[in-house]
């Protein structure tokens, strides 16, 4: 079990740290899921694409540690893991975080976690896809709007491979 929060030490190490983890040479139980999620508060920490990777392969409980990042209000760090994570998993699993992603999706944040919430709901079909389609519309007239992101959920709505 993970005895401290990861990464620890140097920057230098983190890769080393991540890869023990993955490899099961540090042990980890399912209670230490939200300190690894933390890692993922800047997908360009070394280690955290691997800490992402081995996530997503076990059978931990992500669901309760996932909602509390989502109600953080780290739009950031919300942002990444919905991207590490909104194609893994399906509807039982994103279902379950609807109310999360709902009042994500519809209040536009600079960082784009909004976006990301928006293209897990529009995937799995959670919410009406109009709403989608007008969110979109309104957020697409915002200042800083990333154009490929949105246009990456409406190809989700058109039914075109995004």
């Amino acid at each position: 079990m993970i005895g401290h929060p990861y990464p620890s030490g140097p920057k230098s190490g983190w890769l080393a740290q991540a890869n023990a983890i993955a490899s099961g040479a540090t042990a980890v139980q399912p209670a230490d899921t939200p300190v690894l999620l933390e890692w993922l508060k800047d997908m360009n920490w070394p280690g955290a694409i691997e800490i992402a990777e081995y996530l997503r392969s076990c059978e931990f409980g992500l669901v309760e540690p996932i909602r509390h990042v989502l109600a953080s209000g780290d739009s950031i760090w919300i942002r990444w893991v919905l991207l590490s994570f909104c194609d893994s998993f399906g509807f039982d699993f994103w279902g379950r975080l609807k109310d999360d992603l709902v009042r994500i999706a519809f209040n536009w944040d600079e960082d784009g976690a909004h976006i990301e919430a928006l293209y897990v709901l529009a995937r799995l079909r959670l919410v009406d896809e109009g709403l989608i389609a007008q969110e979109l519309r309104m957020m697409k007239l915002k200042p800083k709007a990333n154009a490929v992101d949105y246009e990456r959920v409406a190809a989700l709505l058109s039914g075109e491979t995004a």
